[in-house]
């Protein structure tokens, strides 16, 4: 249901600054729109990259692990991998990009060395460690690359719902709000003029 307005000057100029607005605010919003088209383009690229790259790698690992383990002894491998495991905290910073907060993550120190027993595990588990410790690294790169993406997605769907908003339904709302007030103003100003001359001919008329 459109809002009734009142026919008056004030309310022309009010709704043309308002209209002046939604045309910069769509600008603005355009702008920003193409930007993160093209942020997510790029970025895009370069997750499929490292997905594939993380997938080689932790597929390399399992391999290299597995063969380990049908070369030691049962369940040497499997102790081996217990005795070094821990917990450890990832350090994570935020810097904005066209307005989002994106994260960027630093990995945890890998441990100076693995502890196992060299005498009861076979030489590959060593180059399967070795291969593990490169491991971390890809996988949070890759993790901050897909949160980065999700994040600027959602942010291009927020922004190409609110300029399509401000494009179809409100700038042409206040476009023809301002046509409709500017004709009846027209009309009662001619309506006046029109009646201005028809009392100036009465009163010539009586002279």
């Amino acid at each position: 249901m459109r809002k009734k307005l009142n026919p008056n000057r004030m309310e022309l100029f009010r709704l043309r600054k308002r209209l002046v607005l939604a045309q910069r605010g769509h600008k603005l919003l355009k702008d920003k729109l193409e930007g993160l088209v093209q942020e997510v383009t790029d970025l895009l690229g370069r997750y499929k990259t490292l997905r594939r790259r993380f997938d080689q790698k932790f597929t390399d690992v399992l391999a290299r692990f597995t063969l380990a383990t049908a070369i030691a002894p049962q369940g040497a491998v499997a102790e081996a991998v217990s005795q070094n495991a821990s917990t450890a905290e990832l350090e994570v910073e935020t810097r904005r990009v066209m307005g989002v907060a994106l994260p960027r993550f630093y990995p945890p120190a890998q441990p100076e060395a693995y502890r196992y027993s060299l005498t009861q595990t076979p030489p590959e588990l060593d180059v399967a460690f070795e291969e593990l410790r490169k491991l971390p690294d890809a996988l949070f790169e890759l993790a901050e690359v897909e949160k980065t993406l999700q994040l600027l997605a959602h942010e291009l769907e927020r922004t190409r719902r609110r300029t399509n908003a401000l494009e179809h339904v409100l700038i042409p709302e206040l476009q023809e709000q301002r046509r409709d007030i500017e004709q009846k103003i027209s009309e009662r100003e001619r309506s006046n003029v029109s009646r201005l001359m028809k009392i100036k001919d009465m009163l010539m008329a009586q002279q």
